[in-house]
């Protein structure tokens, strides 16, 4: 015996006084009786059409579909759950993800073969109407831009002001006096080599020149992205970018860069004249190929989070020369650093106490390294000393449970407002107010975060069975810390431990001096009836004693010498060459 509903509806004034809904609530309740089911609410628009989504009781009946006041709903017709066929699907679909049951005239709609067929072709025919929608609306796009109209809002272009389309006039750009002198300023600076990026940031603070969202803050990401805008020189591109599938089934793809013969240009005030923005270009390209320190993976490369901040933690590599020896030979020093940290030296001293404060220290990466090492021996290898470390055997059943259930019901929440965000996204796009880079690239950003945080629902779904199965969970423990210590006993250099890290670490949390490794063990576990892995995180702690911190690292001098850049050219990258942490 199930739980029923009813949805019923009139549209016109004449139906609602002749009291014509009367009859299909009759004949509904009919149908409940005779298929045994409890009738526990009824939904009736009373009046209201079916051209429209956004009725009353529709509304109230989608909202219910979350919770568990009925499992059936009855519909006396299609026609009544609404005219248009989009809304049909919209609604049906919603409803089907509930996990809900629909009669439709006393017919089961699922497991009604022409209703499956129907549910089908009205997909298809909605999904088909949205690409050829899409397909127009980009055909019309680029026929504008080729004849020289202007596309998109512009409003983050810095040195412009943009004019929206009117009835009158099409959508234009004009130069923003006070922001163009900046513009000149940044590329005449650049490439006279007068100073470095990070000195133009703090120049730009002092001269109290603000962004173009009107903050005082400058960064060395905005000005790369300044020098490299080709706008600046008359002309505006679009059709840059395209998608690359990386796999054959077209699934997983990239945003790429079209050939130049491809890319549309509309001409635009400019600012800077086309030799200057190509000297610009010229010396980014040599600084590029020039050397600088190049990214070596470290021990704990891409692990490491600062305890303070959140922010990462980078692995700096300082480079020194030992003139004793007959042949000089390089060495270097590693150590671990906060980024948000060493960040702030890129702005002006007035600005930098206006930053988030983060007091984490640098620290040697052979100190680091180490503790993590020891960590690892201490407690991975045994499942007594690792369940000691996982909140999954630290709190009671039904405290876990709650704070599960709020974390998924957090998630839902956060996922309906992406949602909203990205229908109106398809309304500023339509309505031509960005380009389609624009709405590519920030529909992608949305998609990412909706499929994380559906990621994140299903594996705390995944874990809530597991609070009552703690047998479970000790034998994947055990087998955890026996592949683990089997594993660790294959380490034998650099690459091999590195792997292990790789393998078996979520990150490693320091400030200071605490040291916080994270990991995860794999559990599988049943669900509808499919054999599924799920994680159970630990945290295992531990403290770096003062005195290990002030260690002197051993190496084969004694005192060291910076690298002067003609003289390390001299030098080899080569793994014989003998170097200290």
């Amino acid at each position: 015996m199930k739980r029923a509903t009813l949805y019923a509806r009139v549209s016109s004034s004449l139906q609602r006084r002749d009291k014509t809904i009367e009859s299909q609530i009759e004949a509904l309740k009919r149908q409940i009786a005779e298929a045994g089911h409890i009738l526990v609410k009824e939904y009736i628009d009373d009046g209201y059409s079916g051209a429209e989504l956004d009725r009353p009781a529709m509304n109230k009946l989608r909202e219910d579909l979350k919770t568990k006041q009925f499992d059936t709903i009855y519909f006396l017709n299609t026609d009544r759950i609404a005219r248009e066929v989009t809304y049909q699907t919209i609604i049906i679909a919603e409803i089907l993800k509930y996990k809900k049951q629909i009669i439709i005239n006393g017919k089961d709609y699922v497991h009604n073969p022409e209703n499956k067929f129907t549910l089908t072709v009205l997909g298809a025919v909605a999904e088909l109407e949205r690409a050829k929608i899409v397909e127009r609306v980009m055909r019309s796009k680029q026929l504008r831009i080729s004849q020289g109209t202007l596309s998109g809002n512009g409003c983050q272009v810095y040195g412009y002001d943009h004019h929206r389309r009117t009835q009158t006039s099409p959508p234009s750009y004009t130069i923003n006096e006070t922001e163009a002198k900046i513009v000149r300023w940044i590329f005449e600076t650049y490439t006279n080599g007068e100073i470095g990026m990070n000195k133009m940031c703090q120049q730009l603070e002092e001269m109290n020149a603000p962004t173009k969202q009107g903050r005082g803050l400058w960064r060395v990401s905005l000005i790369k992205a300044m020098l490299n805008q080709e706008m600046y020189t008359g002309v505006r591109y679009y059709n840059t970018m395209k998608k690359k599938s990386l796999t054959s089934s077209e699934h997983k793809t990239k945003v790429v860069k079209r050939d130049r013969s491809e890319w549309i240009g509309v001409p635009v005030p400019s600012i800077i004249s086309k030799e200057l923005f190509n000297k610009a270009q010229t010396k980014l390209e040599h600084n590029r190929k020039r050397y600088r320190n190049p990214r070596v993976p470290q021990m704990l490369s891409s692990l490491v989070r600062c305890g303070c901040c959140d922010g990462s933690i980078f692995a700096n590599r300082r480079y020194y020369v030992d003139k004793r020896m007959k042949k000089p030979k390089a060495y270097y020093k590693l150590s671990y650093k906060c980024n948000y940290k060493f960040s702030k030296y890129m702005h002006a001293e007035k600005n930098r106490p206006k930053m988030k404060p983060c007091d984490n220290i640098a620290i040697k990466g052979s100190v680091l390294e180490e503790k993590v090492f020891t960590m690892i021996e201490s407690h991975l290898f045994s499942d007594r000393k690792l369940k000691a470390c996982m909140s999954h055997f630290k709190r009671r059943v039904q405290a876990n449970e709650i704070r599960f259930n709020k974390k998924i019901k957090s998630n839902e929440e956060k996922m309906r407002k992406i949602e909203l965000t990205k229908k109106r996204l398809i309304d500023i796009y339509t309505s031509s107010e960005i380009d389609r880079n624009e709405y590519v690239d920030k529909s992608l950003e949305l998609d990412n975060t909706i499929n994380k945080l559906k990621l994140e629902k299903q594996e705390l779904l995944k874990k809530i069975p597991l609070l009552h199965k703690k047998d479970i969970v000790d034998i994947a423990v055990k087998k955890y810390c026996t592949e683990a210590k089997a594993r660790y006993r294959k380490c034998y250099d650099f690459d091999t431990r590195r792997k292990f890290l790789l393998d078996f670490t979520n990150k490693v949390v320091y400030y200071n001096d605490k040291v916080e490794y994270h990991g995860s063990v794999p559990v599988e576990v049943e669900v509808n009836k499919k054999i599924e892995t799920t994680n159970i995180e630990y945290c295992i702690k531990d403290k770096i004693p003062y005195s290990e911190r002030l260690k002197k690292p051993k190496g084969p001098i004694g005192g060291s010498i910076p690298v002067n850049r003609k003289e390390f050219d001299t030098f080899s990258e080569k793994s014989e060459e003998p170097c200290y942490k």
